[in-house]
């Protein structure tokens, strides 16, 4: 013992025979000896005899002799580091670590210049060494309280393997790289958690980030797959516990910072894990992230029970979960049932958000209902269903799932009153509407593409009619149910509905499809009629009601009232003319000509009922429809006229306007003010057919075949 101290002694008190020595025999170790020497004798107040200045110098001389082993400026990193640490001691701090940290810069950059430009010693030692100076300057950071020091250790830390393997020429193994940062990150989280140094963690995290994905681009190969996975589970576990341990151990709420480091940890670890793993599961590539949703709903049941209060980093796990699960849905499922998934997933969220009364969840359930929406309209625009059966094909089964869930997720956002009223269920109600609406034309025009032998005329004749006439019946049940959930947003398109029910047989009649069917016993006439029903049994149960709703929906039962009026009066008026076609009904007259006549007799007759019932019912829009049908009828009647010029259509100049305008007057008069009968009455007599063979009376001073004039009454006489 007493020899070895001896020898210690002689070699401190005579550096320069010793020194010398000491390289030829250890080479690049000495400037691990060159730093424990000046860290020791300035760090340790107990060790003032250890050789300072002598020491310098005679590195320095040895430096600037013919070896070339060292270098003058690791000399002055030295140097900068004791003058920081003096500095900082003394109580000038901000000079301290201004000292101390330009010694860590240069004794960085010589380090780098003697293994990279000099090759004074190998890439490994100078790995080891810059290894040390960071564990050094960290160290000083703690001594000196300055995190400014301990980011540019951190900083130089990670720099390090990346200035040491620039060019391609640093090994590509994957252990010594990564066990490396998971060294380097354990030593800075400490520090940083026992200091509460939140800016060195963000740096660490971010620091990784870069360097394990710098070398994953450039290195990563298979074969280092799970060691590699490994290694990135280590630190996302690092970083949650940094970001969580703090929290948890206080029991308080987490601050924001930390919950951003939670959020970035798990997002960047979740997307690692899908490119490491990507082809290493086989057939359950979903099992990953899966695994770890599972993972983040235990810990955030934990911090239930640990920490009560934290209520913060629990919502954050939950959300984090929750998304994990929703990312392992299309890695392992299929496109299909990527929707139909998510939308039971959002379905399933809703129903928890009421049960518990979260908001946190019924964000999530938003957010999952929209990529499904997402999901679903993706299926529509990209499959074609490989199998006859329907709603249950490739491409209806996503579509009516969510349908289905939406309707739920509706029904379930209202189960707790106004107070515990999820914002979002007219939007639920109102795809769930629409939704099945679209997947009742999308499978029926399905069904019917089955049939071969249908033109495509006939397809999609008889679509548009079936879609009417089930539009029409779901328009009701739509209605029925707004009503019983009081949303105004579902009554309003189930009244939409019934609207389009009627208007696409109606446009469909005008392309002429259909015209040799049988009159009032087609798929035409039962469009008509079930929308027309369908219309006036929206009428009567928004009249019925009206005192819960709106005045904007009490006053849709008139243009409801008119809109069936003028579907009938459209339907009967395709089916007459085409009956009188069909049913040879026209003799002695043209087809055309005759079911002209017939339909202006039917408006004409039409025209006073409807203004009638308005007037009754106190509908203007019912009025106003009769008003325009008989103004229809008479619009009809003078075209027809005057297209009557040869001898065998001269009787439909007279005779059939007469006949038309008789009937339609005397309806007319009865809801009309007396002096109005008067002038229908004039009307009438005018238009009174002449016994054959005798003239029409002229009276003075007409010319004859002029139209007889009138006088409108005068009111009091």
């Amino acid at each position: 013992m007493l020899a070895t101290l001896q020898e210690f002694w002689f070699f401190i008190t005579h550096l320069n025979v010793t020194l010398p020595m000491f390289i030829t025999a250890h080479g690049d170790l000495v400037y691990a000896l060159l730093f424990l020497i000046i860290f020791v004798e300035t760090g340790l107040v107990v060790m003032p005899f250890l050789p300072g200045d002598s020491l310098l110098f005679v590195a320095g001389s040895l430096a600037a002799g013919a070896n070339p082993s060292l270098d003058l400026a690791a000399l002055f990193g030295l140097l900068f580091l004791a003058a920081g640490s003096l500095a900082s001691g003394r109580g000038e701090k901000w000079f301290g670590e201004g000292l101390t940290g330009a010694g860590l810069a240069i004794l960085y950059l010589s380090t780098w210049a003697g293994a990279e430009r000099y090759g004074v010693f190998s890439r490994d030692f100078a790995f080891l060494l810059m290894a040390v100076i960071t564990a050094a300057g960290v160290a000083m950071a703690i001594r000196c309280e300055s995190q400014s020091l301990c980011v540019l250790s951190t900083l130089g830390g990670f720099l390090t393997p990346a200035i040491l393997t620039a060019g391609g020429r640093g090994a590509s193994e994957a252990f010594p790289l990564l066990a490396y940062v998971a060294v380097l990150n354990a030593g800075v989280l400490a520090v940083s958690l026992f200091k509460r140094w939140r800016g060195v963690v963000i740096l660490s995290f971010a620091g990784t980030v870069l360097l394990t994905g710098g070398w994953a681009m450039e290195s990563y190969s298979e074969p280092h797959r799970w060691v590699v996975f490994g290694f990135f589970t280590l630190y996302f576990l690092m970083f949650l516990g940094a970001a969580c341990f703090y929290s948890l151990i206080r029991k308080q709420p987490t601050a924001d910072e930390d919950l951003a480091l939670v959020f970035a940890d798990a997002f960047v670890y979740l997307a690692a894990g899908l490119a490491v793993l990507h082809g290493g599961l086989g057939n359950s590539p979903g099992v990953f992230p899966a695994a770890l949703g599972v993972f983040l709903l235990l810990m955030a049941w934990d911090t239930l029970s640990a920490a009560p209060g934290n209520a913060p980093l629990r919502r954050a796990l939950l959300g984090l979960a929750l998304t994990s699960l929703t990312v392992a849905i299309p890695v392992q499922m299929r496109q299909g049932w990527v929707a139909i998934a998510w939308s039971v997933e959002a379905a399933v969220l809703a129903a928890l958000a009421q049960w518990l009364r979260s908001r946190t969840l019924q964000w999530a359930g938003r957010v999952v209902w929209a990529l499904a929406a997402a999901a679903i309209l993706a299926v529509l625009g990209s499959v074609e269903p490989s199998r006859r059966a329907v709603l249950v094909n490739e491409r209806a089964l996503p579509l009516l799932v969510g349908v289905l869930c939406s309707a739920w997720m509706c029904v379930a956002g209202r189960a707790r009153g106004e107070a515990g009223r999820d914002e979002s269920v007219d939007v639920y109600g109102v795809a769930a509407a629409l939704g099945g609406a679209a997947l009742a034309a999308m499978e029926t025009w399905y069904a019917l593409s089955w049939r071969e032998y249908l033109t495509p005329a006939a397809l999609t004749a008889r679509t548009l009619y079936a879609t009417a006439c089930m539009w029409a019946v779901y328009s009701v049940v739509v209605w029925r149910a707004g009503a019983a959930l009081g949303s105004a947003a579902v009554r309003f398109c189930g009244i939409m509905l019934a609207v389009l029910a009627g208007i696409i047989p109606a446009m469909q009649t005008t392309i002429g499809y259909g015209s040799q069917w049988q009159p009032f016993w087609n798929a035409r006439w039962l469009s008509f009629v079930i929308a027309a029903l369908a219309l006036a049994l929206l009428a009567w149960m928004v009249r019925k009601e009206q005192e819960s709703m709106t005045k904007a929906e009490s006053d849709f039962v008139g243009p409801l009232c008119a809109l069936v009026a003028l579907v009938l009066l459209w339907a009967v008026t395709v089916e007459l003319y085409a009956g009188v076609r069909i049913w040879g009904l026209a003799q002695p007259l043209p087809p055309d000509v005759a079911g002209v006549l017939a339909v202006t007799m039917f408006w004409a007759v039409a025209a006073p009922v409807a203004v009638s019932l308005g007037i009754a019912w106190k509908l203007p829009a019912l009025q106003a429809a009769g008003w325009f049908a008989g103004f229809a009828a008479l619009v009809l009647a003078l075209t027809t006229a005057a297209a009557g010029t040869g001898p065998a259509l001269q009787p439909v100049a007279t005779q059939p306007v007469a006949a038309v305008a008789a009937p339609a007057t005397k309806v007319a008069a009865a809801a009309v003010p007396p002096q109005s009968a008067r002038l229908a009455q004039a009307t009438t007599n005018v238009t009174e057919e002449k016994p054959a063979g005798e003239a029409p009376a002229v009276k003075p001073g007409e010319a004859t075949g002029a139209l007889p004039t009138f006088r409108w009454p005068v009111r009091g006489k």
